[in-house]
């Protein structure tokens, strides 16, 4: 179905005189630093994953493209790729933008902390990447699409659940809204490079995009299911519904829109510029 530190200034309120007496808020006992969160969803080696998953889209659309061909233009075709997706450069675009969406909201920092910090967060966070990580291997990801099927053909319990994470991150809605607005943009910016033979109307860009949407929403909801499927696999029963419950309440939903706003801030200009690259590759140009 993709960060320099985390800059959010956490502010805490002002203790008055009396306050000591009272018992201390939780996110209060433990002043979360700005970086910690980070650390705690492990976004850094999410970030690796996404580059390694940036690297394979870009080759295999030089290959596609005809980029590939000989050494020097699979090279150039590759350093291309590359500097488009920077983990550093992907990393401050998400911050930014990950830290805006959640804004100065020390409880609802606290409690993403707490949950992922725990014995059930850490081990989610585990899953989760290794199952991203697995996704890099056409012949995994194609198992666990059968195995959702499979799943869900028994009526298994556990692919209601998945079904509840899916519903209570908006994960369908979000990425497929992602996929489309990725797509204008690779077209808008390969419009932009590209020779005149070789790209649509401006007026038609949108419209083709959208006549994409029944595919991209089967594609990416297949995905899903399969991607937390395999996820979920190690979690018990417990584990998975305490997942369920953080997935489901306000700092759980708070995370999941500020995730999708970091992505958007990352992925949509690799997305305009890997459209600009590929059109100037066509061209025999650099950027």
């Amino acid at each position: 179905m993709p960060l320099c530190r985390l800059v959010l200034a956490l502010g805490l309120p002002a203790l008055g005189l009396l306050a000591p007496l009272a018992p201390a808020p939780a996110w209060a006992e433990t002043s979360l630093a700005a970086a910690d969160l980070g650390q705690v969803l492990r976004l850094d080696d999410l970030f690796a994953i996404l580059h390694d998953e940036g690297m394979a889209y870009g080759q295999d659309l030089g290959d596609d493209m005809g980029l590939t061909e000989d050494s020097a233009s699979a090279a150039a075709w590759t350093a291309e790729i590359a500097s488009l997706n920077d983990p550093a450069v992907m990393r401050a675009r998400f911050d930014g933008a990950f830290a805006a969406t959640l804004g100065d909201d020390p409880p609802t920092l606290a409690a993403i902390a707490d949950f992922y910090r725990s014995p059930t967060g850490q081990k989610v966070l585990a899953s989760e990447l290794d199952a991203r990580r697995a996704f890099l291997d056409i012949a995994a990801e194609e198992a666990a699409r059968v195995a959702n099927d499979v799943a869900r053909t028994g009526r298994d319990p556990r692919a209601a659940m998945i079904d509840r994470l899916i519903d209570a991150g908006d994960l369908v809605e979000m990425n497929v809204a992602g996929s489309l607005s990725g797509s204008l943009a690779f077209m808008t910016g390969f419009r932009q490079t590209a020779p005149a033979s070789q790209v649509l109307p401006a007026d038609n860009l949108a419209s083709e995009v959208w006549a994409d949407e029944a595919r991209v929403r089967a594609d990416t909801t297949s995905w899903m299911q399969a991607y937390l499927g395999l996820a979920c696999l190690p979690l018990s029963e417990a584990e998975l519904a305490a997942y369920v419950d953080f997935a489901e309440s306000p700092a759980g939903r708070r995370l999941a829109s500020a995730r999708f706003a970091g992505f958007d801030a990352v992925f949509l200009p690799i997305s305009h510029q890997l459209g600009r690259a590929t059109g100037l590759a066509l061209q025999g140009s650099h950027i």
